[in-house]
């Protein structure tokens, strides 16, 4: 569906001339991700709203997708997969804020950070059929993901005594996040 509506929304740039047809591949792709990305942004808006939890969904948002865009991982195979997993990833966290006791959630910070940290510092950026990198590329993305992720661990400590919601949410966030490094790091082996 997005494919279809990113190549109309393209082809008539072209006629147009706002864009030149030799770009039109790679204009079709990124109009394709930004619908896909939108669409997954609207739904952890509306699961939100359902959950009554606006802000562990934001500070999922905040740090997960930053760190996944550099981290890499699993990657499905099409748009509307992706946007059931990142759907369903999302009423994990607003479960787990909502849910998880207290006991708990102090013992999973560290094991989410943790966890993810190693993952991270091991295999990161992970790649996909889809997105190949040089070897500059992979030190870049390798540099920003551990960068990312020590951002994420200060604030999850500079919060924790303050808004421990947050530095939970935050450690919920690196443990998807790790999980989805070994699924990539698993499904590129297989």
């Amino acid at each position: 569906m997005f494919k279809k509506l990113a190549q109309q929304l393209v082809g008539w740039q072209v006629r147009k001339g706002y864009l030149q047809e030799e770009q039109q591949a790679l204009y079709c792709y990124g109009y394709e991700a930004l619908l896909n990305q939108m669409v997954n942004i609207l739904a952890a808006c509306v699961i939100a709203i359902v959950f009554h939890a606006p802000l562990p969904v934001l500070v999922f948002l905040l740090s997960y997708i930053p760190l996944r865009s550099y981290s890499g991982g699993y990657h499905a195979e099409t748009n509307f997969v992706c946007s059931i997993v990142s759907a369903l990833l999302t009423i994990v966290v607003c479960i787990a804020a909502r849910w998880t006791p207290d006991v708990w959630k102090i013992l999973l910070l560290p094991v989410g950070f943790v966890f993810s940290g190693i993952l991270i510092f091991k295999f990161a950026p992970v790649q996909n059929k889809n997105k190949q990198l040089d070897a500059e590329e992979i030190g870049y993305y390798r540099r920003r993901s551990r960068i990312i992720w020590l951002a994420e661990v200060g604030t999850a400590l500079i919060c924790l005594p303050w808004i421990g919601d947050v530095s939970f949410v935050l450690a919920v966030s690196n443990l998807i996040l790790g999980a989805m490094i070994m699924v990539g790091v698993v499904k590129n082996y297989i």
